[in-house]
């Protein structure tokens, strides 16, 4: 990804904010809960990194994107199955996580496909 390109593509800026606002609210709720806490610093940490790459290390974006992309698909589509199929929780509480998670890995897919499209040369007639 060219400086232009990292410059003009908000896609891994908008999976940055997205990120911080989901993990950075269970950091918030977690409540002295050690594994919950644990699991949103797996997604903070990259996501700082991602921050200083996008920053001053543009080369380092489309494998920090990819990581988190990866990262955030494995654990939403875990994470909303046993919400779903686990019971015992209310219908506000599926809904909310479902919809949680499917723009989680939406963001991630379309900030992914962004940082690996490759420009098309121009070739000289």
């Amino acid at each position: 990804m060219t400086d232009a390109t990292a410059r003009r593509n908000p896609w891994p800026w908008l999976l940055v904010v997205w990120t911080v606002f989901v993990w950075g609210g269970r950091i918030r709720l977690a409540e002295g809960e050690v594994g919950p806490f644990l699991l949103a610093l797996t997604f903070l940490v990259p996501t700082l990194a991602l921050v200083v790459a996008l920053l001053r290390f543009r080369a380092a974006v489309p494998a920090l994107v990819g990581a988190l992309a990866l990262w955030t698909t494995a654990v939403w589509v875990v994470r909303d199955v046993d919400i779903v199929v686990g019971g015992g929780r209310s219908a506000g509480f599926v809904a909310v996580h479902v919809v949680l998670g499917v723009v989680s890995v939406a963001v991630a897919a379309l900030a992914l496909r962004s940082v690996l499209r490759r420009p098309v040369p121009v070739v000289a007639a």
